[in-house]
């Protein structure tokens, strides 16, 4: 348990720093950072405004990952297996965790790619996109097999 609070306030720490200097940057008016109670964590200090700073870690299970990206891969699938010929196949590479903040558009998106992909004449080429500022990358082989 103590481990783990040490690297709590270890990036606690490193969390602080990098808002002092973001503000640092950005901030034309002096500002202070100083310590709070837990909670706060700090506190943030702009001409007259003092701002609670409460610094939480969040982590993503890898296996939470890997099972949106799946759910994901399968709603394309599906919405696309129609449309796509037997001896052709459509791969995806992307990074998660997918957006959250808006995931409906960040798939409407995904999926247009995909229809421009299935429609173009160009096989074998990983395309790159942005798709709500994640790079995803996408080609169609031809195999021959169903």
């Amino acid at each position: 348990m103590e481990l783990e609070n040490k690297m709590r306030r270890q990036d606690e720490e490193y969390t602080k720093n990098a808002i002092s200097k973001y503000l640092g940057k950005t901030l034309s008016q002096k500002f202070t950072i100083t310590e709070g109670e837990n909670p706060p964590d700090y506190y943030v200090d702009i001409g007259s405004k003092k701002i609670a700073l409460e610094i939480t870690r969040a982590e993503l299970d890898r296996k939470t990952v890997d099972v949106s990206l799946s759910n994901l891969c399968n709603q394309i699938n599906d919405h696309f297996e129609s449309k796509i010929s037997a001896g052709t196949s459509i791969m995806l590479f992307m990074k998660g965790p997918i957006p959250k903040t808006n995931f409906q558009h960040f798939k409407k998106l995904l999926k247009q790619c995909v229809e421009q992909i299935i429609e173009e004449e160009i096989v074998n080429d990983w395309k790159s996109f942005d798709v709500s500022e994640e790079i995803v990358r996408i080609k169609k082989i031809i195999h021959g097999r169903e």
